[in-house]
C-alpha cells in the first residue's frame, strides 16, 4: 500500500505537468494503475469469499485471525510492522457478509485488538472500512456494549486523519447508525475522555444525512 502510494503521488504530480501532453498520459497511466489494483483486490476478495463458501466464514475468520496474531508475534509487539495487519484485515473485511452476526469467539478480540493499531493512515482507514463492514455484528453481539466506546474513538481518530480514513470512518458512522447501534450505550453516561454526546449528535446528523 505504501508503493501505491508512491506511484499515486508521482502519478498526480505528472497530472499537474504544464504540457497538456503529458497530463492527458499521466491521467491515462492513472487510470490504468487505479483499475490494476482494484482488479487484484477484487481478485483476493474472491479468492476469500470461495474459502468462506467453502470452510464457513467463522472458520476462515479464525484462520485469519491466528495470521494477525502470528504477524504482530514476528514484527514485536503493537503491530509496528502495519503492513502485514492491514493486509489481513483487508482479508477480514472480505469475508464480513459471511460471517455470524453470533459469532462470539474471534471478533470481540478482532475488534479489542484494533485499539491498538498504531496510527498509521492507511492501517487506520482499513480498520474503519472493517468497522462498518461489521456494524451488523456490532448491532447484535452483547460485547458490543463494551467495545463500542473504543470503536467510536478509533473512527473519531479517522475522521481527523486523511480524507480516504475520514470517508470510511464517516460511512462506518453511518452504518453502525443505520444499526442503532448507539441505543445500546446511555450517551448521558459516557466517560470524560470520550466524544461529547453534542459532537456524536453532529457525526450522526451528518453521516446519516441522504446524499445530494
Amino acid at each position: 500500500m505504501e508503493h501505491e502510494k508512491a506511484v499515486k503521488e508521482a502519478l498526480n504530480a505528472l497530472y499537474h505537468h504544464p504540457d497538456d501532453t503529458v497530463r492527458v498520459q499521466a491521467d491515462r497511466w492513472l487510470q490504468n494503475f487505479q483499475g490494476t489494483l482494484d482488479a487484484w483486490q477484487a481478485t483476493v476478495a474472491d479468492v476469500l469469499i470461495d474459502a468462506a463458501l467453502i470452510l464457513g466464514g467463522d472458520t476462515t475468520l479464525k484462520i485469519l485471525y491466528m495470521k494477525l496474531l502470528e504477524a504482530n508475534a514476528q514484527t514485536g509487539n503493537n503491530f509496528q510492522e502495519w503492513r502485514p495487519a492491514e493486509a489481513i484485515l483487508f482479508c477480514i473485511w472480505a469475508i464480513s457478509n459471511y460471517v455470524s452476526v453470533v459469532e462470539a469467539e474471534v471478533m470481540p478480540q478482532v475488534m479489542a485488538l484494533l485499539q491498538n493499531l498504531p496510527q498509521q493512515a492507511q492501517l487506520l482507514q482499513t480498520a474503519c472500512l472493517l468497522v462498518g463492514a461489521y456494524s451488523k455484528w456490532l448491532n447484535a453481539a452483547p460485547a458490543s456494549v463494551s467495545i463500542l466506546p473504543s470503536i467510536i474513538r478509533i473512527l473519531m481518530s479517522g475522521m481527523g486523519t486523511s480524507e480516504d480514513c475520514a470517508a470510511a470512518a464517516a460511512l462506518a458512522f453511518r452504518h453502525i447508525c443505520d444499526g442503532i447501534v448507539f441505543s445500546l450505550v446511555n450517551l448521558t453516561s459516557l466517560p470524560s475522555h470520550f466524544p461529547s454526546k453534542h459532537n456524536i449528535d453532529i457525526i450522526i446528523t451528518y453521516t446519516t444525512k441522504p446524499a445530494v
